[in-house]
């Protein structure tokens, strides 16, 4: 944890054979999550002291992660991209707002609600890509968003294992708060099914235009997207949780090098499952 509150994204282990902290830039997702979980857990066990600090985490997502463009707010990728309007649409959390509001009801979260749905809207219909990207642009002057261009960053921009999980948490935004939002965007991502469709199978990496750019497969992508196909085509969500089922469990959870995977698929198969619930 910084001073602010907040949280290094980086920790391993160094060129000094050390582990410690790599990078002690935040990565905002992260510090969304964290809070979420402290408020969730403070309810179900009564313990106030996880409330105060979920309050202290954000103070400071709201000073250092949140910047505002074209009469919004939006989320920024972490303290490094906030005053260069740089998001990851995987990061945005309306759900989680949701929730923060009725404990930091001094910060504006609708404002990011609204604003960032508008925005990703705004995204597809002005270049017309079948798959969202993993890293975007939001002109703090203007508040137009746009993609970046690749020869620009070294970020990705792409579809890849960042931008997938907005569909989990677009999906349990609409499981959670049953958002009009939610559901408009998810019955609008008609590409992911019909890649599953077609080829029974969803790669880990593709172009905005939909062509795959890699051929190994994920269970990251899988939980990811579970939730939302169980919203918009219930056949397809059966066939890809039997998908899951077909994992030899204890060889897949016994891999320490496969952390993000064994996340995710789990995030995956408790909402579609109902059991990730807000209390």
């Amino acid at each position: 944890m910084r001073k602010d509150h907040l949280f290094a994204w980086k920790w391993g282990q160094a060129d000094d054979h050390k582990w410690k902290v790599l990078d002690h830039n935040t990565a905002s997702d992260a510090d969304q999550d964290i809070a979420l979980a402290l408020i969730l857990a403070s309810r179900k066990w009564n313990a106030g002291n996880y409330l105060r600090d979920a309050k202290k985490i954000l103070k400071g997502i709201w000073e250092k992660e949140v910047f505002h463009a074209g009469g919004s707010a939006f989320i920024s990728a972490g303290n490094w991209a906030t005053e260069q309007g740089i998001i990851n649409l995987s990061y945005f959390s309306p759900y989680a707002y949701e929730v923060f509001k009725e404990i930091s009801p001094g910060y504006n979260w609708d404002s990011i609600i609204s604003g960032t749905y508008d925005k990703l809207f705004e995204l597809i219909k002005t270049y017309k890509i079948k798959l969202v990207p993993d890293f975007c642009r939001i002109d703090v002057r203007t508040g137009k968003i746009s993609l970046i261009e690749k020869d620009a960053t070294t970020l990705s921009t792409d579809f890849s294992f960042d931008a997938v999980r907005l569909y989990w948490r677009v999906a349990a935004d609409y499981l959670w708060f049953n958002r009009d939002e939610a559901l408009r965007f998810l019955q609008s991502q008609t590409y992911p099914v019909k890649l599953w469709k077609k080829h029974k199978v969803i790669y880990s990496a593709y172009t905005l235009g939909g062509d795959a750019i890699s051929e190994a497969e994920s269970f990251s992508f899988y939980g990811s997207i579970l939730p939302y196909f169980s919203i918009v085509d219930p056949d397809s969500a059966i066939e890809v949780a039997h998908r899951i089922h077909d994992i030899d469990y204890r060889k897949f959870y016994a891999d320490n090098k496969r952390y993000y995977d064994q996340n995710w698929l789990w995030f995956g198969t408790a909402l579609y499952a109902g059991k990730v619930v807000r209390y």
